[in-house]
């Protein structure tokens, strides 16, 4: 199996069961977003701050939200050397 090839089965895998529909989501991506995620990612160097969500009929849905006040706080006194602390709902 390529990297392609993977990256596609764990999208297939991730919207199989589809209680929020997220299979219409993937249908209007082209195949192998994951793997230009984690190209993307791969070489990065510093710090990356990650923040998830995608909409749900009249709201949001999020996987670990980064709130505005609590990010803006911890990158005011970040510094290089350091790892950001992980938010907590």
């Amino acid at each position: 199996m390529n990297e392609l090839e993977l990256s596609t089965a764990i999208e297939a895998l991730l919207v199989e069961r589809n209680p929020r529909h997220m299979q219409v989501a993937r249908a209007a991506l082209e195949p192998g977003y994951y793997l230009r995620a984690a190209r993307q990612l791969r070489d990065i160097r510093g710090p990356v701050i990650i923040g998830t969500g995608f909409p749900v009929t009249t709201t949001f849905e999020t996987d670990g939200p980064v709130a505005p006040s609590p990010c803006t706080t911890a990158c005011t006194h970040w510094e290089p050397s350091q790892s950001l602390p992980a938010a907590h709902p």
